[in-house]
């Protein structure tokens, strides 16, 4: 079977706001065919989202960002590389007080 292609990065050099990123998130949003300031509105989201409650799962940051599920699992990879999230601790099941997944 033949997989598709992959789609060719977007050349973000002209567009908007594309000062505004590392070269890293340059190469992301090139990588991923977003443009920086989309970009930049998942960045500001899944951030305070995490620092609002202290950690951030893969699945609450693909139900946040209504994208494309393997792009948003990509950038959610790349905010842990960097170090701006963590990854919640492996087996820390969140549950609620009466047992029931939270």
């Amino acid at each position: 079977m033949i997989g598709r292609k992959p789609a060719n990065p977007l050349d973000i050099q002209e567009a908007d706001g594309v000062h505004l990123l590392t070269p890293a998130e340059q190469t992301i949003c090139s990588a991923l065919r977003i443009l920086p300031k989309a970009y930049m509105v998942i960045k500001e989201t899944i951030l305070k989202e995490y620092a609002r409650l202290g950690s951030l799962k893969r699945r609450q940051a693909r139900e946040l960002i209504k994208i494309d599920v393997n792009k948003t699992s990509k950038i959610y990879d790349f905010f842990i590389e960097m170090g701006w999230i963590k990854p919640p601790a492996r087996g820390a099941a969140s549950t609620s007080t009466n047992g029931t997944p939270a």
